[in-house]
C-alpha cells in the first residue's frame, strides 16, 4: 500500500493549485473562488521514482451551512487514512480562529505533519508570517504556488518524513477507467459511494453538490479499475458563473480519459433531450457505455414496461446500448451494471483476425449487397480494423462514396452482432481505391500519331 499523504486547510488557501503544482496538470478545480473544491480528491503522486497517493481536501471552515459542515467533516475525516498531512496556510492573512483549530486538530491526531506558508511571495506575508511561528511551528516550509517558489523543497521533506514504501508502477495505466456521468443530480455520487463502501464523494439532496471529478480504484471481479466521479454537465443556457463552466469542461474532458461510461438517469424524470445530447458526446467520444436507470427502487412492473419503452423509443438512434433499472441508494444493481460494463470493454478489445472481419464483411455483403447508384453497384473489396480504442474499421472498394447512410448503418449493425459489440460505438471509414491512370498522360506510339493524322485529313 502506497503511503497517503493529505492537504488540509481553510477554504482558499491554495490547496488545490498545490495538489496541481505536485502533480503537474490540473487536475482539481482551481479558481479565486472560496470553497471551489469540495470533495476528496485522490491521485498518484511520484516523487522521484517514489509513489505516494495525494489527497486534495474541501476547506474546512465552522459554519452551519449543511454542505459545508459536510465538507469540513469530510475533510476531518482523512486523518484516519493519513500517513502525512501538509498543513496549509495563507500567510498573506493573519492567524484565524479556523487556522488555531486545524492545529489543534493535527496535533491532536499523532500524524506527521508538516507546516506549510503559501503566497509568500506577497507583501502582506512579511509582517503575518512570525504569527504562525509564534503557534509553536517549526520546520516551517514557505512557497509561492502561483510562482512555483518552494514546490522542490516541499517534495524533499515528504521524502525525508515519509520514504515511499512503494515504487511507481509503470503499468498503472493498464487498468480500466470508468467514468461515471449524467446530468446534475442524477445519483452520480450515491452510485460511485455505494461501490466503493465508502463516503468518498459528496451526497446533497441539491444538485451540483460534486464540483470535482473524483478517481478510485476499485476491484470487480479480479479486475482492477479506476472509477471516477464527475460533476454533472449542465446545459450552456444554465452555465451561470465560472465554477459552472469548469466543472462543465472538467466533467466532458473526463470522457477522453476513461475506457467506458457508466451513464445514469434519474427514472423520475425520465429521459430528457439534455440526456440524450450527453449520450450522443458519450457515443462521438467513441467509449463503450451502459445506463444506468436510477432511483427505480419504487416502480413498479407496469411503470417499469412504459418507461423502458419510452426511453427505447427516444433511444432509436442508439438502440444498441443496454439500460438496466438500478437503485444506487439501496445498491440494487449497481455492480452488475459495472461489471456488464467491463465485459463490454474487454469484447471491444479482442484481437480480430483480418481473415475474419473480410468474412464477416463478404457475408454482409452477400446477403444484403449495396444498391446500384447511377450505372454502377459499390464494390466493398476489404476490411481492416484501425483501432479497438474506439472501434474504427476502414473498407476500401471502388465508388464508395456512393453508399448511403442506411448502407452504412446496416453494415455497422452487423459487424456488432457479429463481433459481440453490444454498446461499443463502431466506426466506419470508406476508402476508395485510385486508378493508377488516373494522372497518366496517355503517350500515344509513333503509328498511332500517323493513324490520327490520317483521320483528320479526311
Amino acid at each position: 500500500m502506497k503511503p497517503i499523504i493529505t492537504i488540509l486547510g481553510k477554504p482558499n488557501v491554495g490547496k488545490s493549485s498545490l495538489f496541481n503544482a505536485l502533480l503537474g496538470n490540473n487536475e482539481s478545480l482551481v479558481a479565486n473562488i472560496e470553497g471551489l473544491t469540495r470533495d476528496k480528491q485522490y491521485a498518484n503522486l511520484i516523487i522521484n521514482h517514489s509513489s505516494y497517493v495525494l489527497v486534495d481536501t474541501g476547506g474546512i471552515g465552522l459554519t452551519n451551512n449543511e454542505i459545508d459542515f459536510a465538507v469540513t467533516k469530510s475533510s476531518l475525516s482523512s486523518f484516519e487514512e493519513s500517513d502525512l498531512i501538509i498543513a496549509l496556510f495563507d500567510s498573506s492573512t493573519n492567524l484565524s480562529k479556523i487556522d488555531a483549530e486545524i492545529l489543534n486538530y493535527i496535533r491532536k491526531a499523532s500524524v506527521p505533519f508538516i507546516p506549510v506558508l503559501n503566497k509568500c511571495d506577497l507583501k502582506e506575508s512579511e509582517n503575518n508570517k512570525d504569527l504562525y511561528y509564534e503557534e509553536g511551528l517549526q520546520n516551517v516550509i514557505e512557497i509561492s504556488v502561483t510562482k512555483k517558489q518552494g514546490i522542490r523543497t516541499l517534495e524533499k521533506k515528504i521524502e525525508e518524513i515519509l520514504p515511499s514504501r512503494e515504487q511507481a508502477e509503470e503499468g498503472m495505466q493498464s487498468n480500466l477507467r470508468v467514468g461515471i456521468i449524467g446530468k446534475p443530480n442524477a445519483g452520480k455520487s450515491t452510485f460511485f459511494n455505494k461501490l466503493l463502501q465508502a463516503e468518498r464523494s459528496l451526497v446533497d439532496k441539491s444538485a451540483g453538490t460534486t464540483r470535482d471529478s473524483i478517481s478510485h480504484k476499485l476491484d470487480i471481479n479480479k479486475a482492477e479499475i479506476i472509477l471516477t466521479d464527475t460533476a454533472g454537465i449542465k446545459r450552456k443556457s444554465k452555465l451561470n458563473d465560472q465554477i459552472d463552466n469548469l466543472i462543465t469542461r472538467e466533467s466532458i474532458n473526463t470522457l477522453k480519459n476513461v475506457d467506458g461510461v457508466v451513464f445514469l438517469i434519474d427514472v423520475h424524470q425520465s429521459i430528457s433531450d439534455q440526456d440524450l445530447q450527453i449520450i450522443s458526446l458519450c457515443l462521438t467520444s467513441g467509449k463503450p457505455i451502459v445506463i444506468g436507470l436510477n432511483k427505480s427502487e419504487n416502480l413498479s412492473k407496469s411503470d417499469k414496461l412504459i418507461l423502458k419503452k419510452e426511453i427505447n423509443r427516444r433511444l432509436s438512434f442508439a438502440s444498441h446500448l443496454e439500460s438496466k433499472f438500478i437503485s444506487a441508494k439501496k445498491n440494487i444493481g449497481t455492480k452488475a451494471l459495472v461489471r456488464g460494463l467491463i465485459k463490454i470493454i474487454k469484447n471491444s478489445r479482442n484481437k480480430i483476425s483480418k481473415k475474419e472481419l473480410n468474412e464477416i464483411l463478404e457475408r454482409i455483403v452477400e446477403k444484403n449487397p449495396p444498391p446500384i447508384s447511377g450505372r454502377f453497384r459499390p464494390n466493398l473489396k476489404f476490411v481492416q480494423l484501425q483501432s479497438n480504442r474506439p472501434f474504427t474499421i476502414s473498407i476500401h472498394g471502388n465508388k464508395l462514396k456512393d453508399i448511403s447512410n442506411s448502407y452504412t448503418k446496416y453494415i455497422e449493425k452487423q459487424f456488432r452482432k457479429e463481433l459481440d459489440l453490444k454498446g461499443v460505438p463502431i466506426k466506419i471509414f470508406y476508402k476508395t481505391d485510385d486508378n493508377p491512370y488516373k494522372y497518366k498522360k496517355n503517350k500515344l506510339t509513333e503509328r498511332q500519331l500517323k493513324k490520327r493524322a490520317r483521320i483528320r485529313r479526311r
